[in-house]
């Protein structure tokens, strides 16, 4: 569960999505370091 739910899982899933399915997202302009899960929350949030 952990794979999914802690912030260095978020980030992957994030990442992966990005990738996969080419979204527009203002969390591309991120490096995977420096992205954080407020930084997730908010962009769902405003979505």
């Amino acid at each position: 569960m952990e794979t999914y739910v802690s912030a260095t899982g978020l980030k992957r899933t994030v990442y992966k999505l990005l990738a996969d399915h080419h979204m527009d997202s203002e969390l591309k302009r991120y490096s995977f370091d420096d992205l954080n899960t407020k930084m997730v929350a908010d962009a769902a949030e405003n979505r």
